[in-house]
């Protein structure tokens, strides 16, 4: 009976301790900046708009919290053009997710740091990226989340600073 006892505090010990694995998929509207301003990338005047949307996958490690979630995850964002200069870039970041409260539709608030890779640069020279991500979200049926963003990144471009800034929609299937 007392290794009963055990093991089944043991399974449920196991489960408290469970990951989440986020999977899915994000359009994005991005612009940049040569100003210093986080906001002037999206709504400044001095600001320039990649000539397609972006399109990413993200993957996200989370562990569920009482108000909350922490977690880590990695993404990569295909489409930054502009005239003939282009590259795709792949953010790393730790995530911290709180509930706003659990019933039925779950609302909840993000907030994401890390830095950002640049990858298959054509006719341009990407260095460095401090990314930061704020958005508000919904998990539906426990399955599913869709997520609204507002992103930052600050970059090397060039030899020039620059700032990028996006806002977009994530669906995301949670296992």
């Amino acid at each position: 009976m007392k290794k009963l006892l055990l093991i089944a505090m043991a399974v449920l010990s196991l489960n408290a301790f469970a990951l989440n694995v986020n999977v899915g998929a994000s359009y994005q509207e991005a612009a940049y900046t040569y100003d210093t301003g986080i906001f002037d990338a999206i709504s400044g005047s001095g600001k320039v708009d990649y000539d397609d949307p972006i399109l990413a996958v993200n993957v996200e490690v989370t562990q569920g919290l009482v108000i909350g979630e922490v977690g880590a995850g990695a993404s990569f964002e295909q489409g930054y053009k502009h005239g003939s200069e282009s590259f795709d870039a792949i953010p790393v970041y730790g995530l911290l997710k709180i509930n706003l409260f659990p019933i039925g539709v779950k609302p909840y608030l993000t907030a994401k740091y890390g830095t950002t890779f640049y990858v298959n640069e054509k006719n341009v020279d990407m260095k460095g990226g401090q990314n930061l991500s704020i958005g508000a979200g919904l998990t539906l049926i426990d399955t599913l989340q869709l997520e609204g963003t507002l992103n930052a990144s600050k970059a090397e471009k060039n030899g020039v600073d620059i700032v990028s800034g996006s806002y977009g929609l994530s669906l995301r299937y949670v296992y």
